[in-house]
């Protein structure tokens, strides 16, 4: 009887690190570039896959005469059984990395979250197709709510 309590425990302990060693790839629908037009110009992010747990991320505004208005670079990485966002802004927090944990994560969507944080609080990213996604930002900044909508499309 002892054996197959401690079968039955290792197996579930497997399955347990096998299935946190995959929870990012949910997200491998993100892998690719994406772009949404707007009046400044257009916004492009682009993912690729480092490894099991890493997923790079580059984002940037590009205004119409081809000028850089905004960019970053995003982490998308799984430590033990939790993913996080980890983005470094171009010009804002002395070029430091602002860790955003998950709060939610699905095949369709995920939200990574930092209470402590200015400006988001959250960051939330879903699948609305194969071809589109859409991320928002939202939270408190300066005693009032705010929520931004971001909508991309997959680039061919």
């Amino acid at each position: 009887m002892k054996k197959i309590t401690v079968i039955a425990l290792l197996s579930a302990a497997f399955a347990s690190c096998s299935s946190n060693k995959n929870k990012l790839q949910q997200l491998s629908w993100l892998i690719g570039t994406w772009e949404m037009s707007m009046l400044e110009g257009t916004f492009r992010e682009q993912w690729q896959k480092t490894n099991d747990t890493l997923y790079s991320g580059t984002g940037m505004m590009l205004s119409t005469s081809g000028d850089t208005l905004f960019s970053e670079r995003i982490e998308l990485v799984q430590i033990g059984d939790r993913v996080y966002y980890k983005p470094v802004v171009s010009d804002q927090n002395n070029g430091q990395v602002t860790v955003f944990t998950e709060s939610s994560l699905n095949a369709e969507q995920a939200v990574f979250s930092n209470p402590s944080h200015d400006f988001p609080q959250n960051i939330t990213y879903r699948r609305t197709s194969d071809s589109t996604f859409q991320a928002q930002i939202d939270g408190v900044q300066q005693g009032k709510s705010r929520q931004e909508q971001f909508r991309f499309t997959r680039r061919r």
